[in-house]
C-alpha cells in the first residue's frame, strides 16, 4: 500500500545518519541501537544508503565547512527550516578511498579523547581549588592559620570570641525600586548583578529617582561591605574606591564594619559559608 511505503520513509535504521533540519539547524548525530525502527518526525531527515565510512561523513556534517553551508541555506519563516534539497546538495569533501577515510576518523577521535581527558583534568583542578581553598579557610577561622604568631607573640587561644554580625557594626538595606513612588533626581545604583565575590561589576549601573535624603544615607563610601540578599544569598564585595555618586537597591544590605573587625576578614568568612556549602552539597 501507498500509506505503508510513505510511512517506512519515515522509518529510521541504526544503520543511518540523522540531520536535524528545523529549528535548531544541523544537528547531526548517528541513529543509537535502542532507536532502531522508530519514526522519525518532519524536523529531522535520515541520511541512509551510506557509501563513505559512516563516522566521517558524521564528523564532515558537524564541521564548521559543513555548519556554514547549512547557516547560508536555510530560509527563516516562523521557524527556521532547511529544505530538504539544499541538504541533500551539502558538499562533501572525501577522500578516495574507505582507508583514508577510516584514518582521518581514527584520528579525530584520538585527538577528541585527548581534549575530553584534559577537560575532567581541568575541571578536577577546578574543583580541588575550592577544596583548597575551604581548608585554608577553616585553618584562619578556627586559629590554626596564626597558632604560631599567638605564640611567639603570648597571645593565649582562649582570646578568641565569638560575636554576631550585628555586634560588630551597621547594617541597612538599600532603597526600593519603584518607579510610581520614586521622586527626586535620577541616581545610579548597585544591584545584586554589580556585586561578585571581592569585586564589582560595572559594565552595566541602572539609575533611579531618589531624593537628596535617600541619596544622602544611601550613598556608597569606601569600606562599605556589600551583601547580596537574593541569588548568591552572601556574595559579598567591599567597596575600595572612595566616595562615589552610586546608591545602593533594597536587594543588597550595606555593612559598616566598626573599629574592631577589618571587612575583608568578614567577606573571608562569607566565602569559606559559601565554598563549605556548596563542598557538603557535593558530597551528599
Amino acid at each position: 500500500m501507498k500509506i505503508q511505503s510513505d510511512i517506512k520513509n519515515y522509518t529510521i535504521s541504526k544503520d543511518d545518519l540523522y540531520l536535524t533540519i528545523a529549528g535548531t539547524i544541523g544537528r547531526v548525530g548517528v541513529v543509537p541501537d535502542s532507536l532502531d525502527k522508530m519514526n522519525l518526525t518532519e524536523n529531522a531527515l535520515k541520511i541512509t544508503d551510506i557509501n563513505s565510512d559512516k563516522k566521517y561523513l558524521l564528523y564532515v556534517l558537524q564541521s564548521e565547512y559543513s555548519q556554514n553551508y547549512f547557516f547560508n541555506s536555510y530560509h527563516q519563516v516562523a521557524m527556521p527550516k532547511l529544505s530538504i534539497l539544499n541538504a541533500s546538495n551539502t558538499p562533501i569533501p572525501l577522500p578516495p578511498t574507505l582507508e583514508e577515510q577510516r584514518r582521518i576518523v581514527a584520528r579525530i577521535e584520538r585527538l577528541f579523547a585527548k581534549l575530553d581527558e584534559a577537560q575532567e583534568k581541568a575541571q578536577s583542578v577546578v574543583d580541588g581549588f575550592e577544596t583548597r581553598k575551604a581548608a585554608i579557610l577553616h585553618k584562619a577561622f578556627t586559629g590554626e592559620l596564626t597558632a604560631k604568631w599567638r605564640a611567639e607573640n603570648g597571645v593565649a587561644d582562649e582570646s578568641w570570641e565569638e560575636k554576631e554580625y550585628k555586634d560588630l557594626g551597621t547594617s541597612n538595606l538599600g532603597k526600593m525600586l519603584d518607579e510610581n513612588k520614586n521622586v527626586g533626581r535620577d541616581v545610579r545604583y548597585l544591584r545584586n548583578v554589580n556585586i561578585r565575590w571581592f569585586d564589582f561589576d560595572l559594565t552595566d549601573v541602572k539609575t533611579m529617582r531618589a531624593s537628596e535624603e535617600e541619596i544622602k544615607k544611601l550613598c556608597v563610601q569606601d569600606g562599605d561591605m556589600f551583601i547580596c540578599e537574593g541569588g548568591e544569598p552572601g556574595r559579598c564585595a567591599i567597596w575600595k574606591n572612595g566616595k562615589s555618586d552610586l546608591i545602593f537597591q533594597k536587594a543588597l544590605h550595606r555593612f559598616r564594619p566598626n573599629k574592631s573587625v577589618l571587612a575583608d576578614f568578614l567577606c573571608y568568612n562569607l566565602y569559606y559559608s559559601k565554598l563549605t556549602s556548596k563542598i557538603r552539597k557535593t558530597m551528599l
